[in-house]
């Protein structure tokens, strides 16, 4: 199925364009219309087009008593071709009753894909060459449908709007937009643009959970690679610690899963000492090898570390120890768990266990089982905002979300490939 923007202002038009899609019988997955040249570009933004069909004669901004000028229509050729602010669609078709565009603009019109159609209310030619049009880009489309496209190049997820969501934005410090997808209005999407340290522009989405818990995380994650696809899948946030300040692991450390199990796996058995004795089956998923390796050299990076910790803007609520890395296996819990027997049995079948929290198998389960394209690298770096225990603190969350936040700007700024 094809996705398709008309830009145009005149209803008649319109109408004749959607006449012709009709009697072709493509029925497009996407249909958007744009009035003026800032709208187009606000659905350019936003969304992959197969093909633009694009009035000459386009206001700058919607208004009934405007002159359309063809420097309009220029301004956003120029912007297609040269800006990583949009996406380029596949093919442009100017539709269009100005005889003088492809002598005047001829470099343009070839550097954005587009085709000039000679537009007449009287006339099938344009009709015809638009079927022509739309059968070949509907048979190219099947024909590749199933190649491996990247869309996004980072996907970013957080268990929850505050503080964790509030914090990472704040963190890459971007201009960072609402994304409209259709059908689902119960997801809040961010999307950025930001430039790695070789200049490239990265184009990042990030949504929250409305509610905690890997069932939450495991359907958002499946949401974002569905509507996005992302090369690459993270999550941030807060976490508990199983390690202590004795074990030399401190508030607002970042806690790196290199395993991931979900701690409610298992059976419930009864037994004549236990009428409810649970007998836990942990099925580990696990962080790539190379995502590993660049965290850990991260970890080295004792300077990078102390300047994430100092640029937080509240020192009352900073760590007073230096900012540190932990890379071990996590479990994710169904639930707050402010009981020690229940964490003591946790801890149990885990020797080396680094952390609890309770998103991240979600994520790691529903990106390993996604359809393809999936994501390259799925990393979750949470942060410590208390430890597992019954007493539980929330002073450092701010701190924890935005460490967890931080060194993930890092990496994606300096240590991931981007073609």
């Amino acid at each position: 199925m094809l996705s398709i923007l008309i830009i145009d202002d005149t209803p008649e038009k319109i109408k004749s364009i959607k006449t012709v899609l009709d009697d072709t019988g493509i029925q497009p997955e996407r249909l958007d219309t744009a009035n003026s040249v800032t709208q187009a570009i606000q659905y350019l933004h936003d969304h992959q087009y197969d093909l633009v069909l694009l009035d000459f004669y386009i206001p700058m901004e919607w208004d009934p008593s405007s002159t359309p000028d063809p420097k309009n229509a220029i301004n956003l050729l120029n912007e297609i071709a040269e800006s990583d602010d949009v996406y380029s669609p596949v093919r442009v078709l100017a539709i269009t009753k100005a005889k003088s565009i492809e002598e005047e603009h001829k470099e343009l019109l070839h550097k954005s894909n587009c085709i000039l159609l000679s537009y007449s209310e009287d006339s099938d030619v344009w009709r015809q060459q638009l079927k022509k049009e739309l059968v070949t880009l509907k048979h190219l489309k099947s024909k590749f449908l199933h190649r491996p496209e990247y869309r996004y190049d980072v996907a970013i997820i957080t268990a929850l709007q505050y503080p964790e969501n509030e914090q990472l934005r704040s963190v890459f410090s971007s201009d960072w937009k609402e994304v409209k997808v259709p059908g689902d209005d119960g997801t809040v999407y961010y999307a950025t643009i930001i430039h790695n340290s070789k200049e490239q522009p990265v184009r990042i989405v990030t949504a929250y959970q409305h509610e905690m818990a890997s069932v939450a995380s495991s359907m958002l994650t499946t949401k974002i690679i569905y509507n996005f696809r992302p090369r690459y899948l993270f999550m941030t946030g807060i976490a508990a610690s199983v390690k202590t300040v004795e074990d030399g692991v401190n508030y607002g450390d970042v806690l790196v899963a290199t395993q991931v199990w979900n701690a409610a796996n298992g059976k419930i058995k009864e037994e004549k000492d236990d009428p409810h004795l649970f007998m836990p089956d942990y099925r580990q998923l696990t962080l790539d090898a190379d995502m590993n390796a660049i965290i850990s050299r991260i970890k080295e990076n004792k300077e990078l570390l102390v300047k994430i910790s100092h640029e937080y803007p509240s020192s009352a609520h900073r760590s007073k120890t230096e900012l540190d890395i932990h890379l071990g296996p996590m479990a994710s819990v169904p639930a707050v768990i402010a009981s020690q027997a229940v964490i003591d049995e946790i801890k149990k079948h885990g020797r080396s266990l680094l952390g609890i929290e309770m998103e991240a198998y979600g994520m790691f389960y529903a990106a390993h089982n996604a359809i393809k394209n999936r994501p390259i690298y799925v990393a979750s770096l949470k942060s410590v905002s208390d430890y597992a225990t019954k007493e539980k603190c929330d002073k450092y969350q701010e701190y924890a979300a935005y460490t967890s936040a931080a060194v993930l700007k890092h990496i994606v700024e300096n240590c991931l490939t981007f073609e």
